[in-house]
């Protein structure tokens, strides 16, 4: 690719310009690629038209139309040939047909020609003759640098050559970790994906790079780890037509694309500035000084994502080309181990009259906060993923030892082999952050550390509830139950019945219809004693936002120094007639 500078008119104006304006990609091991717009700016019909002399107008509409990332390989491969032989050796590309759709070539398939050609298209005949014959080696080398992918790429197009160069001009370490998958965090060039607005701001951007872990990197037995081929397919597929979707709420991140190279898996999303929720929990402000400003965020906050529960509960998608058509698989059933979701990503729910999508997989970790600093929002849903569209029946649990993912923020239906999904199920999974975001803003990081070391047993159920053989079969934990009670009935926030307070009639909200063991049998419609809908849950928030338009119900104000964290390993802080009395209350609407 290196030439000595000239200023002979003779030769390429436009390769110096391709030495200025290369970028190295870091993901490729420093390997060069010329970044989208540059190309654009290069190689415009007039620049093509003045690099080669004499050509016909049916050459340049060959060249600036069909063939602009061949032209540029052709100077780089030619560096030392002056313009009029440019000329005649793109000329020899229109007469053999040969376009920018026959790139990447590989030199492989060339090595045996001119007298064996059977094994290539006739367009590849352009190379029989000196001097191209001669430079199919650089060629095949140097078409790499116009060939950096745009994203989202087709879905054919998604599994990518070894040698591609990826747009990434940084590529870190791994930020987070998970069973399945490690999270590191990028920067791509702007005109290289078309999800985040390329106004005039920078020309890199973060994102967050998912890789699939590789099956031996997996800590499980090998009946319980998905394909990872097959888990990052089917999440790609997913994310990009949600990404797709016509979804009134911006409060839930888009996937930018996806990509296969070197055996290897990948998802490229948006990165979050200010991290998750759960790390604005622990490390952004461990220990809160309740207010009213902080309190009307949450409330503000969690309003936006009951809107965008909203969007994707009551989303109706095309029947159209449904595929995937996924059935409940017998347990010891041969094609089981195939059929375990990825629990790191989400599934959707199918009503009778079309298919709506659900999260699945709603947890503090995947609620992001969209910009850094003090501040809790904007609030995003993010990791939208393993979403498969299926019709009539939808993909059910195989047993209860082969959950694959978080369990903590699961419902109990999730235990039900006998059940579909619900989307009741992000419901549920509302409820447990809504808890463990009042034990924060009451009692700070050292207070959830408190909750989340509560023993429970997780062969019967999760931290908020437990399955049992007597009646009735599921029910919340009982140190859930310990710590609502606590708050609604000595916490001075949340103790005065009337008048209430916000966080009073947030907590009650959980507990007495997010949190109820029996999801809807009808989702658009639940009855009384089953859990509500996202519309619900969105109408019950909208009233206490309303209500706290009044400063003395957003936050009463009472002196908090002397108010102890909760803990029931000091039997004092037991108090039975009142848990009694909250199990009665709340059995009654479980």
């Amino acid at each position: 690719m290196a030439q000595d500078p000239t200023d002979d008119k003779e030769y390429s104006a436009i390769l110096p310009l391709i030495g200025r304006d290369v970028v190295r990609s870091e993901f490729n091991g420093g390997k060069m690629f010329l970044p989208f717009q540059s190309f654009q700016s290069l190689f415009a019909r007039d620049k093509i038209e003045a690099e080669l002399p004499g050509a016909s107008k049916e050459l340049i509409d060959f060249v600036s139309g069909r063939a602009t990332k061949t032209f540029a390989t052709v100077l780089l491969a030619l560096v030392a040939h002056p313009k009029y032989f440019i000329t005649s050796a793109m000329e020899s590309f229109k007469i053999n047909s040969f376009d920018d759709s026959f790139l990447p070539i590989d030199r492989r398939q060339l090595a045996s020609c001119p007298h064996e050609c059977g094994g290539h298209k006739s367009a590849l005949n352009v190379f029989h003759n000196s001097p191209l014959k001669q430079c199919i080696s650089l060629f095949s080398t140097y078409q790499w640098i116009f060939l950096a992918p745009r994203f989202p790429l087709a879905k054919d197009l998604r599994v990518l050559d070894r040698d591609c160069i990826l747009p990434f001009t940084e590529y870190g370490g791994i930020i987070r970790g998970g069973t399945f998958s490690e999270i590191r965090r990028a920067k791509i060039r702007v005109d290289h994906q078309a999800v985040i607005p390329q106004a005039s701001g920078p020309s890199e951007v973060y994102v967050a790079v998912k890789k699939f872990k590789s099956k031996e990197k997996i800590s499980l037995p090998e009946s319980e780890i998905p394909d990872p081929r097959h888990a990052w397919s089917c999440e790609a597929d997913s994310m990009e037509e949600f990404a797709t979707s016509n979804f009134a709420n911006t409060h839930i991140t888009r996937v930018i694309g996806s990509f296969s190279t070197n055996g290897e898996y990948y998802i490229i999303m948006p990165w979050a500035m200010g991290g998750t929720l759960r790390e604005f929990w622990e490390h952004t402000n461990p220990c809160p000084e309740l207010c009213g400003t902080l309190i009307a965020d949450f409330l503000e906050q969690y309003m936006n994502l009951a809107e965008s529960l909203c969007d994707l509960h009551c989303q109706s998608n095309s029947q159209e080309g449904l595929e995937n058509t996924s059935f409940p698989v017998p347990q010891g059933h041969p094609q089981a181990q195939n059929s375990i979701p990825n629990r790191e990503g989400p599934d959707i729910d199918i009503d009778r009259d079309g298919s709506n999508w659900r999260h699945g997989n709603l947890k503090p970790d995947n609620i992001l906060r969209k910009q850094d600093g003090d501040r809790l929002g904007p609030l995003m849903i993010g990791d939208v993923g393993l979403a498969k569209k299926h019709k009539d029946r939808t993909l059910t649990r195989l047993s209860t030892n082969t959950r694959l993912g978080t369990m903590d923020y699961e419902p109990p239906e999730a235990f039900d082999n006998s059940r579909p999904k619900s989307r009741a199920y992000d419901i549920w999974s509302m409820g447990c952050i809504i808890i463990e975001t009042i034990v924060w803003l009451l009692y700070g990081n050292e207070g959830q550390k408190r909750f989340y070391n509560e023993p429970y047993n997780p062969t019967t159920g999760t931290r908020y509830y437990t399955t049992q053989e007597t009646f009735p079969e599921r029910k919340l934990n009982d140190n859930v139950l310990k710590w609502v009670g606590h708050m609604l009935n000595e916490d001075p926030e949340c103790n005065r019945e009337n008048p209430s307070s916000a966080l009073r009639d947030l907590l009650n909200l959980a507990g007495n219809e997010l949190l109820v063991v029996n999801p809807p049998k009808d989702y658009d419609n639940p009855g009384k004693d089953e859990r509500i809908n996202a519309e619900t849950f969105r109408a019950r928030l909208r009233d206490i936002i309303r209500r706290s338009k009044d400063d003395a119900y957003l936050f009463t104000g009472v002196n908090r120094e002397r108010v102890p964290i909760p803990d029931f390993t000091d039997p004092s802080q037991t108090q039975e007639v009142g848990l009694a009395s909250l199990n009665q209350r709340i059995a009654a609407k479980f």
